[in-house]
């Protein structure tokens, strides 16, 4: 049986390694890059995982790609969870003598344990401040502060944000930007752009209501 052969176990051991120094990884796998199933995994009952319709996977098995990273949500639990495919190749060689690799590590976290800790504000920019993420197509990453202006609660991976802070850092447009947000209130945003890899870029907006932005000066 393939888990009580030494090559197993000595991989199995690495990968657990690897998750308990990285405490922003919840399940890790190594992937035949033939076959797109997980042969090894930080949770045994998950060896088997068929990942080879994965976009994140099937990216990365170009040789002149980099690593993938996705945003992508869990339909049995409906939970957000990252993921970042990087390609294996044999030891000692680069990846420019191969057409592909022979092997990728795919690690996954929880979106709202990693990534979501990281965009509170709290005191930092005022009580209505917010940190919004969205993709090269305007799509939110992660879960909105408010509701929208209609009262609905915007899904992640779903809703286009459509408000022009968002629509800038999208395009790349790094500045400062008053405008509307997507509840149509008034705010004074920054818009940064974030190179994720070599196709794939997301926008990020710091914003704050205008009307809080003002009223030091308004006193």
């Amino acid at each position: 049986e393939l888990q009580r052969q030494k090559a197993y176990q000595y991989l199995y051991q690495n990968l657990i390694t690897l998750k308990e120094n990285h405490n922003e990884y919840s399940t890790l796998y190594i992937v035949d890059a033939m076959t797109g199933l997980a042969v090894i995994s930080t949770e045994p009952e998950k060896s088997g995982t068929d990942f080879s319709k994965d976009p994140g996977f099937v990216s990365v098995l170009n040789p002149i790609a980099g690593d993938s990273i996705h945003i992508k949500r869990d339909t049995e639990s409906d939970t957000l969870f990252f993921q970042i495919a990087n390609p294996i190749f044999p030891p000692g060689s680069g990846k420019e003598n191969y057409d592909s690799p022979f092997a990728v590590l795919i690690m996954q976290g929880r979106v709202n344990e990693t990534i979501r800790p990281l965009l509170q504000t709290g005191a930092v920019i005022g009580k209505t401040g917010e940190v919004v993420l969205v993709n090269q197509d305007s799509v939110i990453l992660t879960n909105l502060k408010y509701p929208l202006r209609d009262g609905t609660i915007a899904k992640p991976l779903e809703y286009i944000n459509t408000a022009k802070p968002a629509q800038m850092a999208a395009a790349g447009v790094e500045g400062i930007v008053t405008d509307t947000d997507y509840r149509g209130v008034p705010v004074l945003a920054i818009t940064r752009h974030l190179p994720i890899t070599s196709e794939a870029s997301w926008g990020m907006v710091v914003k704050i209501d205008e009307e809080e932005a003002l009223a030091p000066v308004k006193q």
